[in-house]
């Protein structure tokens, strides 16, 4: 996949790169699967060869400590990318929209101290999980 390709894409679909031992990223992933019922989200494993690569090649950030996501070429980090899939996907998620009367500075504390403590509190695998067959479309 050429840049060109994952920014075309971006536009059709946004992206999400998040990382993949992280039971709670796992979790995330697979709440925003299960409501997306028009497969509008694309995934990514940051651990895998083609989120690294994709992720040097559009110059991320390089870090585990943030979920990434990509939609029409911006690029969305920390709690912005929870507010990336609300207005993704609507519908219900709306009702998590008055988070965002916070302000970003204090969202992404809170954002960063759940990321800083996140294997402890919800564990993680030794490996990336792999995508079933049914959702494996969805994934990069």
């Amino acid at each position: 996949m050429t840049i060109d390709d994952l920014k075309s894409l971006s536009h059709q679909h946004p992206i999400l790169f998040y990382d993949g031992v992280c039971h709670l990223c796992n979790g995330f992933v697979h709440t925003v699967i299960k409501h997306d019922n028009q497969a509008l989200i694309k995934f990514c494993m940051l651990q895998e060869e083609e989120g690294e690569l994709i992720s040097q090649a559009l110059s991320l950030p390089n870090s585990l400590d943030t979920t990434i996501g990509i939609k029409e070429g911006r690029i969305y980090t920390h709690s912005d990318v929870l507010k990336m899939v609300i207005d993704t996907l609507r519908g219900k998620w709306l009702i998590l929209k008055p988070l965002y009367i916070l302000p970003k500075g204090l969202r992404d504390i809170i954002y960063s101290w759940v990321a800083r403590n996140r294997y402890n509190w919800f564990g993680k695998s030794d490996q990336c999980i792999i995508p079933t067959h049914d959702i494996k479309s969805r994934f990069l």
